[in-house]
């Protein structure tokens, strides 16, 4: 089970939005000016739907996701303010949109919880800086898809709320217009100096903030300026200087093709790969919690040595600054031997113990031309796989948050920068890159990153001790951006724990593609029955053998049901599956009290500001609590002892959360809690039994065989192109984990063409797991269509390899690729997609699928039989919704 049935309460993530509370919402609503969503300009597939419920009887829906759907509001209030805004809206589940206010560079990122009853409409309320006159107020989604809309009400009068200022001049007092200067905080704002080189930043909500101001070229004095709750400094000012670089400054660390050059006066580094610049006066910025960045420092002193570890071997320079009352500064830079990464890291020390939430190790504010003239993009990466969130190209000139890991490349001639995170221990790492034309414009690769797509209501925890250090940054720069996420997916393998598994990718079935809730212990037999007499002899198995998995409800069998279940999984040649989720609460009953414990679930819910976070519906447990590990240990052992070899775990994004507190007191970040959770999780289960991540982090992947890389896709061509979509920029997840899972394939109540897509796309991305109701009460649709589609050999022998498939071409915004390819000893497979309704045309370059060893070009269509032969290109029509897997013999025979 994933997302599909249970409502979803959530969290708020942005500073700016708080939950209205009743007696808030009585005494405004007589000043609220109402507008119905109806009323909005709609664009992007956005749509009006009758509500019977809803103010005015309708709704707007389809907000966001991979249309990005949009709403825009024209407000008019009579003087500039902070007005609120109570935003009506109805969701199932927790939902964010991005709101944009007068098309400001920066939005809020606001989560919508449902208050509510899922028939009437739940109210959050925003904060909108809005000037005097019109004002127009857009929300989107370009990730994700976002609530439904009711209606919107503005409350007259406008909040007391703090405003700043400052002038920016040079060091001979000369004002600097055009320098763009950055609020970060309980509001997050960006403006520029006007011509007297002075900014003011206005209406901003109370809090702490960071303003920092940067141009490029210049470097700032100080770095950052902080501000305390509630303090309203007289001005913040800062000193610009441009960059001078002298030759007798520089040191050159270089091994091979890598090189940085290193400024000892200004404490900044350029990077080369191959003597090509790939970044500019790139420094190290930690807050502990003041703001230092590696410019602020007089003396850095560099130091080398050689290195070896599990990734080759090579030269390790390490850059020591010093200053006057300020902790000392640690730069790392590992460059190995024929390599086309580096990685670098950043570390503070202190006679006084240090305490941050934030620690970059790479950073720049210099222009740089990355990439050539033409289609280039920035890559955003999801924390997790829920809420079907996306992957999404965004076009240069925009700015970026991405999770982990982010990809700057060019669509034609597919040359990238890789930037990412490749330790997993502590931080959330965020990869922010801002962009224009070909032009890189600003790097921040970070640890200490939440957002709205990391699930978070606080702000990232804080670590602290005499030595505080930032995770590794992996950069590269590479002719093919792919062959760079290959390099990064290789490096995490490397450094850390990689699962191993000594029978084949796994071929088998879950309940929850149909039956769902229904499920009992005898349909799991039935169906494990039917495996054994119709797939199995005819392909469907991997080493003689398949997995037949019980999904939600498993857990509340009794043990007969679940013993029958096993001994005929051990009759048949399968391996028996259970499911659990660890780190969720779906009952909701806080005094219940933990069998075998002193504690009640109130004990051991995760919160913020004091509340329960939810994710999803269910209610966060924290993952560090002895209370949530002897429930742990009684439901694995339980399913352990019974005869289970293989484990689905959910929801455990849910042990990620930030948290006010943790009962370990050791741990302080969420990414510290998920491992200590699963580590747990998987010291209970043994090496001996297979761990299949449903809804969860990307990283860290120490813990699993296999990953979802999607979710809930089912069987339609719209699930089908969202599950190509995490494929076409996740297929590197393949040397992460050892299997990719691309979900249960559902082919009742679908098309043909749809069943051969729906296969086509398992197969291409990792283990095939099949999802249809094959007991004795299912559909003989259900029954004819597996015989027909889950035993074609051909078929079956590409996922017996569990090796997903790369994209030939990558794929704008959110949408998916449709040319996927695989190379192994013998065969070049080429897997053709149609998303579409109508038939397609595919004119294929072999040139783009580096297929330099295709001896000819004959080929065979692995669904139809059919024979053809390619040229220099792949011609091919598919019908709408369908897909073809063609197989080139690369011995020549």
């Amino acid at each position: 089970m994933e997302n599909s049935t249970k409502y979803k309460l959530a969290r708020i993530l942005i500073i700016t939005m708080v939950s209205i509370s009743v007696g808030l919402y009585q005494s405004a609503r007589a000043q609220e000016k109402f507008i119905e969503a109806e009323a909005a300009t709609l664009s992007n597939g956005a749509r009006i739907e009758d509500c019977a419920t809803c103010s005015g009887g309708h709704k707007v829906a389809a907000l966001g996701d991979l249309a990005n759907g949009k709403l825009q509001f024209v407000l008019n209030v009579p003087r500039r303010g902070l007005y609120p805004l109570n935003v009506y809206f109805r969701v199932s589940d927790d939902r964010s949109l991005n709101i944009w206010v007068n098309q400001e560079a920066v939005a809020q990122k606001v989560v919508f919880r449902r208050v509510a009853p899922v028939e009437q409409s739940s109210v959050q309320q925003v904060f909108m800086a809005l000037k005097a006159g019109k004002n127009t107020i857009s929300f989107d989604n370009p990730v994700e898809g976002g609530p439904e809309l009711d209606r919107i009400g503005l409350i007259a009068t406008p909040v007391k709320a703090l405003s700043f200022k400052g002038l920016i001049k040079d060091k001979s007092g000369q004002p600097v217009p055009g320098v763009s200067v950055q609020l970060r905080g309980n509001a997050e704002r960006m403006v520029t100096t006007n011509a007297a080189g002075a900014y003011t930043i206005n209406d901003v909500p109370a809090g702490e903030y960071l303003i920092s101001a940067f141009a490029n070229g210049k470097l700032f004095s100080p770095h950052a300026r902080s501000v305390a709750k509630n303090e309203v400094p007289a001005a913040l000012n800062f000193t610009a200087q441009n960059f001078r670089k002298s030759a007798a400054d520089v040191k050159k660390l270089s091994n091979g093709g890598n090189r940085i050059d290193y400024n000892i006066k200004t404490g900044t580094a350029d990077f080369y790969n191959n003597d090509k610049l790939i970044l500019v006066n790139a420094y190290a910025e930690v807050h502990v919690p003041q703001v230092l960045s590696s410019m602020d420092y007089a003396q850095h002193i560099v130091k080398e040595e050689d290195f070896s570890d599990q990734l080759g071997r090579g030269k390790l320079f390490t850059v020591t600054s010093a200053g006057a009352g300020l902790p000392e500064m640690v730069q790392e830079y590992w460059l190995y031997t024929n390599q086309r990464f580096m990685l670098t890291r950043v570390s503070a020390k202190g006679e006084k113990q240090l305490e941050t939430r934030y620690m970059s190790p790479l950073k720049s504010e210099t222009s740089l031309q990355v990439l050539p003239a033409g289609e280039n993009y920035s890559l955003f990466v999801p924390f997790d796989n829920d809420k079907w969130v996306r992957y999404v190209a965004f076009p240069f000139d925009k700015v970026v948050s991405s999770h982990e890991v982010s990809v700057l490349f060019n669509k034609k001639t597919n040359q990238g920068l890789v930037i990412g995170s490749v330790d997993h221990d502590t931080w959330k790492t965020g990869v922010v890159t801002a962009t224009s034309g070909h032009t890189l414009n600003r790097l921040e690769a970070y640890g200490g990153f939440t957002y709205a797509t990391s699930r978070d209501i606080l702000a990232h925890g804080k670590i602290s001790g005499n030595r505080v250090q930032s995770p590794r940054m992996f950069i590269g720069n590479y002719a093919d951006w792919r062959m760079g996420m290959n390099d990064f997916a290789k490096v995490n393998a490397g450094l850390h724990h990689r699962m191993k598994w000594p029978g084949g990718a796994p071929f088998g079935w879950n309940s929850w593609g149909k039956i769902q809730f229904n499920l009992t212990g005898q349909k799991a037999v039935e169906v494990s029955d039917f495996f054994a007499k119709e797939l199995q002899p005819k392909s469907f198995e991997n080493d003689g053998v398949s997995y037949i998995g019980m999904d939600a409800g498993a857990e509340n069998k009794t043990d007969e049901e679940l013993t029958a279940f096993v001994n005929a999984c051990k009759k048949n040649n399968q391996i028996p599956g259970g499911y659990y989720g660890p780190f969720a609460d779906w009952g909701g009953d806080s005094t219940k009290v933990i069998e075998g414990t002193p504690y009640t679930y109130k004990e051991l819910y995760l919160r913020a500001n004091g509340n329960k976070q939810y994710i999803d519906g269910a209610a966060a447990i924290d993952p560090t609590h002895p209370g949530t590990q002897a429930r742990m240990k009684k439901s694995l052992e339980r399913f352990k002892r019974l005869g289970f070899k293989f484990m689905k775990v959910d929801f455990l994004a849910h042990a990620a959360l930030e948290s006010d507190h943790y009962y370990n007191p050791k741990v302080t970040t969420g990414i510290q809690a998920y491992n200590e959770g699963m580590k747990y999780l998987r010291e209970t289960l043994g090496d001996s039994i297979y761990l299949n991540q449903a809804i969860s982090p990307v990283f860290p992947a120490d813990y699993a065989q296999s990953r979802r890389i999607a979710c809930d896709v089912f069987g339609d061509t719209e699930k089908i192109e969202y599950a190509m979509n995490a494929l076409t920029y996740g297929w590197w997840l393949t040397d992460v984990y050892l299997y990719n899972d691309a979900d249960h394939v559902v082919l009742e109540g679908h098309s043909e063409a749809e069943n051969r897509s729906r296969v086509s796309s398992s197969v291409t991305t990792g283990i095939f797991i099949a999802g249809d109701d094959f007991s004795a009460a299912g559909t003989a649709e259900a029954k004819a269509k597996g015989i027909k589609f889950l035993t074609n050999a051909a078929i079956n022998d590409i996922a017996r390899s569990g090796k997903s498939f790369e994209p030939v071409y990558a794929a704008s915004g959110g949408k998916a690729a449709d040319a996927f390819f695989r190379k192994d000893e013998q065969y070049l497979y080429v897997a053709l997609f149609n998303y579409g309704s109508a038939a397609q045309q595919f004119q294929l370059p072999v040139a783009a699928i580096r297929a330099a060893e295709l001896k000819n070009g004959a080929y065979t269509e692995l669904w139809t039989g059919e024979k053809g032969v390619a040229g220099d290109l792949i011609q091919l029509t598919i019908p709408a919704a369908d897909a073809r897997i063609l197989r080139f013999d690369l011995s020549g025979k």
